[in-house]
């Protein structure tokens, strides 16, 4: 027989499970859906279309803007990835700043991969990306999203889309 308290008692360890805090990996709601198609403007204000599925995997990176030092780490820590060969020529790799576009004209020179400003926070909205949280998107060949990835450690970043390419058998 169970007791008013017992009863009371139970509730009250749903609701704390309910309340506790959920990973932020792989909870992003467009896992195993096409990718959004959008369109943004580069450091040079030339309008970059991007739509997935064109037989090569994609990871997108957001990141608050450029002029911060993490940024500029991340942004270098992918550029050293493509240039180094970590991934191989197996992935793209577009960086989307929620900063303007003359604010990442500067950090973004001699990149082998475009910074694309999304000012209007569209872009990381329909990725389901914080517009001040640092969040790689990694898409398959198909053009469907396999995982989401966010952590204020710069470096993981290049590190989860590696793991992804493994998983992948690239």
């Amino acid at each position: 027989m169970t007791t008013p308290r017992a009863s009371l008692v139970v509730a009250l360890l749903a609701l704390v499970a309910s309340a506790a805090p959920t990973p932020v990996d792989g909870t992003n709601s467009l896992i195993g859906q096409p990718a959004p198609p959008f369109s943004l403007p580069d450091s040079n204000g030339v309008t970059v279309l991007f739509k997935a599925g064109k037989g090569i995997p994609k990871s997108l990176f957001f990141i608050p803007n450029t002029d911060t030092d993490a940024s500029q780490r991340e942004v270098e820590s992918f550029s050293d990835a493509l240039r180094d060969g970590t991934f191989g020529s197996s992935v793209d790799v577009v960086g989307i700043s929620a900063g303007s576009v003359a604010a990442e004209t500067s950090a973004v020179e001699n990149l082998p991969f475009s910074i694309l400003s999304d000012a209007g926070l569209q872009v990381h909205q329909a990725y389901e990306a914080n517009a001040d949280s640092r969040v790689t998107v990694f898409i398959d060949s198909d053009g469907i999203i396999r995982d989401t990835f966010e952590s204020d450690d710069w470096n993981a970043h290049v590190q989860f889309v590696q793991e992804e390419l493994n998983d992948l058998g690239m």
